[in-house]
């Protein structure tokens, strides 16, 4: 039987968020980005809980990147890696040697 309520633990580990992180967000101490538009917890005390189906709808509207298989697949490979010119190292300071003039 599938499983209908998800607790803090569970839906903060999904999510990859500190528990710390949801209840600054809840309590409107922290606004973060991530959890903006979440849906209610239909139980406070003593735990939170949600139902299953409105924290995976919730996330479903939060994805942005929905490519279609297809289009992946015809997608041209345009990109190439461009090396990184090499950069100049710092002049560090001299060694016995060359404070001597020796080279």
């Amino acid at each position: 039987m599938k499983k209908q309520t998800i607790s803090a633990d569970e839906f903060c580990g999904s999510i990859d968020i500190n528990k710390q992180t949801l209840a600054k967000h809840r309590s409107g101490v922290r606004i973060c980005p991530r959890l903006v538009d979440m849906p209610e917890p239909f139980v406070v005390r003593p735990k939170l809980l949600w139902w299953v189906a409105d924290i995976e709808a919730w996330v479903e509207s939060k994805r942005t990147f929905r490519p279609a298989v297809e289009a992946v697949e015809k997608m041209p490979s345009s990109i190439e890696t461009v090396p990184l010119a090499p950069t100049k190292r710092k002049v560090g300071r001299p060694t016995n040697a060359e404070k001597n003039g020796v080279v």
